[in-house]
Parts: structure tokens; sequence; C-alpha cells
């Protein structure tokens, strides 16, 4: 979609993970960089092993969000290195006013 260059995404190219005690979390950050309200979903090839906070949401023109990415117990760095994530975005139309609208 044309928003998806909009939406600046970083790191762009992998999830660097820490250990913060027994969990190992991540980060991702959101940037809209467009002039319109884009609204955003990530998805995971392995949803039993991550837990993404926020999943979707909405962000309005020139503002960022962080996303958390936490390694669910029982699954070990190494069983990681495969997996990936998808973030898609789309411009919200005018119009619509809320996201549960687009359920």
């Amino acid at each position: 979609s044309p928003s998806a260059s909009k939406l600046r995404v970083s790191p762009s190219e992998s999830v660097l993970f820490s250990q913060d005690g027994t969990e190992l979390t991540g980060t991702v950050n959101l940037l809209n960089t467009s002039d319109r309200t884009i609204t955003y979903k990530i998805k995971t090839t392995s949803p039993d092993k991550f837990r993404v906070r926020p999943s979707s949401g909405v962000l309005h023109p020139n503002n960022s969000t962080t996303i958390s990415v936490l390694l669910q117990p029982g699954h070990s760095f190494g069983s990681i290195l495969r997996d990936k994530f998808l973030v898609m975005s789309f411009t919200l139309e005018d119009n619509l006013t809320s996201p549960t609208e687009l359920a």
C-alpha cells in the first residue's frame, strides 16, 4: 500500500533481543512520517513464541510508538533465529473515526 513507505520501522531488518532477568525482550519503533493517520498491525510467523504489545494501533501524523516483543517462556533464543515479523499499515480514510470501525 502507498502508506507502507510512510511508516518508518526501526530497526528495519532485525529485532534485537536483550535479556532482562529470565525474559528475552526486544523493541521496535514505528514512526508515521506522513500527513495522514495510519493504522498498523504486527504479525509473526510464530505467534506461540512471541507476545507483541501493542500488536496493532493507530498513529497520527508525525507520531511514533514503541512495540515490545517478548519471547514466551519455554522458547530458547536459538529457536527464534528464522522467525519473522510483518508490519502492515494502512492509511485511515477520513470518514473512519476509530479503529473499531475497521473490524
